[in-house]
Order: C-alpha cells, then sequence, then structure tokens
C-alpha cells in the first residue's frame, strides 16, 4: 500500500502562451479533443467540475484564470476525493505546466492506474496546446 502522501506528478515545458494553456484546461470543447467530454463545468471557485456524463464529479477548489487552477475529482463512489493541481508559468513567449495529482488515500490500484495514464494524457496535452490536434481525438470521450 503506497503512503497517503503519493501523488503524480509532471512539468511540460510548452510552445504556447498561458492563455492556450488555460484554453486546453478549461474550455469544454477544447477538454473533448485531448482529454474526455467534460459535463457541467462552472468556472468559478465552488463551481461544479464534471466529466464522462457525470460520472466523474468535483468542484473546482482554486482559480486563477491562466494561472492556476485546482479542481477535486471523484470517479467512482468506491473511490476517494482525489485533487488536480494546474500551474502555468509564463516562460519568455512560451510556458511551463506544473501539474500534481493526489488524494488517491493509500488506494495502490487507482494510483498506478494514474501513473500509468498520465505519460499518454501529458503528450495528449503538449501535442494538441502546440498544434491543435491531439494525438488521438477524445482519447476518452
Amino acid at each position: 500500500m503506497p503512503p497517503k502522501t503519493a501523488d503524480v506528478r509532471f512539468t511540460l515545458f510548452l510552445r504556447a502562451t498561458p492563455q492556450r494553456v488555460w484554453a486546453a484546461l478549461t474550455e469544454d470543447r477544447q477538454l473533448a479533443r485531448w482529454y474526455t467530454k467534460a459535463t457541467g463545468h462552472v468556472l468559478k471557485k465552488g463551481g461544479d467540475w464534471g466529466f464522462r456524463d457525470g460520472k466523474s464529479t468535483g468542484r473546482v477548489l482554486e482559480l486563477k484564470k491562466n494561472a492556476r487552477l485546482v479542481h477535486s475529482q471523484k470517479d467512482d463512489p468506491e473511490y476517494p476525493t482525489m485533487k488536480l493541481e494546474y500551474t502555468i508559468e509564463k516562460w519568455g513567449k512560451d510556458s511551463i505546466l506544473r501539474f500534481r495529482h493526489s488524494g488517491f488515500g493509500g488506494n495502490a490500484f487507482i494510483l498506478r492506474c494514474w501513473k500509468g495514464i498520465w505519460p499518454f494524457m501529458s503528450c495528449q496535452l503538449k501535442t494538441f496546446v502546440e498544434t491543435g490536434r491531439p494525438l488521438r481525438e477524445g482519447s476518452w470521450a
């Protein structure tokens, strides 16, 4: 069993403005292209954050446009409520995205799943932000 503090982290250097990265992370239409179908996002602190036709739900915990997004996510009634943090920094004309996915509650299976998913999803995001096309359209839609 992993420690309750285990998490998934990565840093991406992106040839895109913070505004472009922000749009890919927060706009339902764009999320559907590189990640999965968003359902009912309310982009304000305390607002709903949902995916997969309501099968994955959460709340916006922190929000600073073009700079920081933190939301909770619960994928299944049996799973813990997780936390996803995206921090965007300007880097010349481009951006640095720092990501952290935590809150696995010591559940080794869920941690292993997300550790396997995020390398591909980070490539999806990078490719989509830089080219306008993901590696695979709507891979989880």
